[in-house]
């Protein structure tokens, strides 16, 4: 028996079954840049509205660390606004798949838990990140 005359040894065959992973690792990898993609401008249109929310909170608590947070505030809506104008061309990218809407975000409590925090909870989550965003800005300077 000649081992060039199975049908697997053909060269198109062995093509195919060369570029048949390649493919499916290229979809897979589609599918979850779509979804991080998702995630991003999922992040970003929440993020600026905890950060509302912290500076309102801190307004009347503590309004030294209000005017911080505002300032932090306003460095990260800068940042975000790059990253959204990042977005709107990746969606006019010929061939994009995903999805242009931003999903809907969840706490690490209701992921971990299985229910909704309490107010004061979540009020305590966002001024715990904005007081990290501070401490690191502050350490970059």
């Amino acid at each position: 028996m000649r081992i060039y005359a199975i049908e697997w040894a053909d060269a198109q065959n062995w093509q195919a079954t060369i570029c048949h992973p390649k493919i499916s690792w290229a979809n897979e990898e589609i599918i979850w840049c779509n979804i991080e993609t998702k995630q991003l401008a999922t992040w970003v249109t929440h993020e600026s509205l905890e950060l509302n929310q912290a500076i309102a909170t801190c307004g009347v608590v503590d309004p030294v660390l209000s005017q911080a947070v505002t300032v932090f505030a306003a460095q990260c809506r800068c940042v975000n606004t790059n990253l959204q104008v990042t977005l709107g061309h990746i969606y006019l990218l010929q061939g994009y798949s995903g999805e242009t809407a931003i999903g809907m975000q969840q706490n690490e409590n209701d992921v971990e838990i299985g229910c909704g925090s309490s107010d004061e909870d979540s009020t305590n989550n966002v001024l715990d990140q904005v007081f990290e965003g501070i401490a690191r800005l502050s350490m970059d300077d």
